[in-house]
């Protein structure tokens, strides 16, 4: 009995211990979180976040702590020893990294944000993959606002009869599911054609789909064929440049630049 007993205050004592020690060393740590976006606001998953102990040690044996944001941009690092930090960010395929120092004190969570300056042009062409289902649905994306009236790119004759499309980088399966107009899909010398025969009309066309890592940059244009036989010059026309970035799964896009003349 006494044997059991004496187990027994052992088996506590060690318990407390053990506690104590949880509890000592939870308050000897602390953790950083923040979100990451890029310049214009969006979420920026998947990027790399490295926090970096000054003063310890380098080699095997240094305080390096490594995560990544995930789908929300979001990211957290736990059980940092206290100190200053050296926290370097970067999204793989772009040679854009931003650092900042940072303190992480005894017991404390710290929040941190930080902008990633990139855009379309700053991001590598071999990193992410898009394929035919991510462009069809940017291009769909990108004729529901085309063919706004708000955006006042069309003439209302192209929204009342039928809208001639060039089929100049796109196909034609990536318009099903497009309503509220009559799409004609024709190809550069058809339209060339068309416009020698019954004279010059207004068309639109996707000039330019730009495909850089998980980022595509759209423009879609709305301008005159010319027949071959006419004299006429033409001002009046205009276009958008879009740029879709994929969040939680889904192409975002935002408007960089326009012309309406």
């Amino acid at each position: 009995m006494k044997r059991t007993r004496h187990t027994l205050v052992i088996c506590t004592l060690s318990l407390f211990l053990f506690s104590l020690t949880v509890v000592v060393s939870s308050q000897a740590t602390g953790s950083l979180y923040g979100v990451v976006t890029d310049k214009q606001g969006s979420l920026v998953p998947r990027a790399a976040v490295v926090a970096t102990l000054k003063g310890a040690p380098s080699g095997p044996g240094s305080r390096i702590f490594e995560t990544e944001t995930n789908d929300r941009g979001r990211f957290k690092l736990e059980n940092l020893p206290f100190g200053l930090y050296d926290v370097h960010v970067s999204f793989a395929g772009s040679g854009v990294q931003i650092g900042r120092t940072v303190s992480v004190p005894r017991g404390k969570a710290v929040e941190i944000d930080f902008e990633l300056g990139y855009g379309c042009d700053e991001i590598s062409e071999a990193s992410g993959i898009v394929n035919d289902a991510d462009k069809a649905e940017v291009v769909r994306l990108t004729l529901v606002q085309a063919i706004s009236p708000k955006l006042r790119l069309l003439e209302q004759k192209q929204r009342d009869e039928r809208l001639i499309l060039s089929s100049r980088n796109i196909k034609p399966e990536w318009l099903k599911g497009v309503t509220g107009i009559r799409i004609r899909l024709l190809s550069e010398k058809e339209i060339q054609r068309e416009a020698d025969l019954h004279g010059d009309f207004l068309y639109m066309s996707f000039p330019e789909i730009r495909v850089r890592g998980e980022c595509i940059t759209v423009t879609v244009a709305n301008s005159w064929a010319v027949g071959r036989h006419s004299r006429m010059v033409y001002l009046s026309g205009g276009g958008y440049t879009y740029e879709y970035r994929k969040e939680l799964g889904k192409w975002t896009g935002r408007f960089v630049s326009g012309w309406i003349s």
